[in-house]
């Protein structure tokens, strides 16, 4: 029976790969049977090692986090990404820039490090650099990393995009405002991915919705939020016999202390 497994602590983060984890991994492994157990493996084998570039991803989140001192409760590996859980995110729009571009910068860099290596190694067999397309394993997780760089910076949540948008629009307007604004630039995105699955692949769909799921959930939170703030507004005293009363119409902000996810 398939259950989350924990692997144990990083840097004192506690790290797992979920459950749903393993039904990526056996899909993968059956699908490829046809071509032999060595490919099988081998196919296997490079999803575990995508698999650890966004391990590596989530770590460039929550080593950024630990600059700003704010601790990351866990990292968990889903079959479509990873999600590095951190506590008490003060609503710092600089701070959660920069721990929501670290993840990328993982990636970019990771990529950088496969094609210096390819360059060099097809130098050294004096072979023309078009041959580093030629899409073997190294070919393929620098690809890879590629992908896991630009999409995660799509202006959309859960995606790191959505939360460098955020963190932007933070330094000009109210955060609840900015997030409201970065939410439906992220709905707007999901309606693209949605339109582009129909034509290009059904994953893309999926993708679309979750994606869209989040950004509704985003707004949710804020409107929430925003009646939470109107319910506490201080209510003008009542007297009886035409007396007169003190109106107070100052507002309480709320400062809610959320645990907010990183991908």
């Amino acid at each position: 029976m398939f259950q989350t497994i924990y692997l144990g602590k990083l840097l004192g983060i506690k790290v797992y790969i979920h459950w749903t984890f393993w039904l990526l991994a056996i899909f993968v492994a059956i699908s490829n049977l046809n071509n032999g157990v060595a490919a099988s493996a081998s196919a296997l084998g490079f999803v575990f090692a995508v698999f650890g570039c966004v391990f590596l991803h989530e770590m460039g989140h929550a080593l950024a986090g630990k600059w700003f001192r704010i601790p990351t409760l866990d990292i968990t590996l889903y079959p479509i990404g990873g999600v590095a859980r951190m506590a008490d995110f003060t609503r710092s729009p600089f701070a959660e820039l920069i721990v929501a571009i670290a993840g990328p910068m993982v990636n970019v860099a990771i990529a950088s490090i496969l094609f210096l290596g390819l360059s060099i190694r097809a130098s050294l067999d004096q072979v023309s650099p078009q041959g580093i397309v030629s899409l073997g394993p190294m070919e393929q997780l620098l690809i890879a990393n590629v992908i896991l760089a630009v999409f995660n910076m799509l202006p959309a949540f859960p995606m790191d995009g959505g939360r460098v948008l955020r963190s932007l629009l933070a330094m000009w307007m109210p955060y609840n405002q900015a997030t409201s604004y970065a939410a439906r630039v992220g709905q707007f995105m999901a309606l693209l991915m949605f339109v582009a699955g129909i034509f290009w692949s059904g994953s893309l769909i999926i993708i679309a919705i979750m994606v869209f799921a989040v950004c509704s959930g985003e707004l949710f939170k804020e409107r929430l939020a925003n009646a939470a703030a109107k319910m506490r507004k201080p209510q003008s005293p009542f007297t009886m016999g035409g007396g007169t009363s003190d109106t107070n119409d100052s507002v309480d902000t709320v400062d809610a202390e959320d645990v907010r996810q990183v991908r």
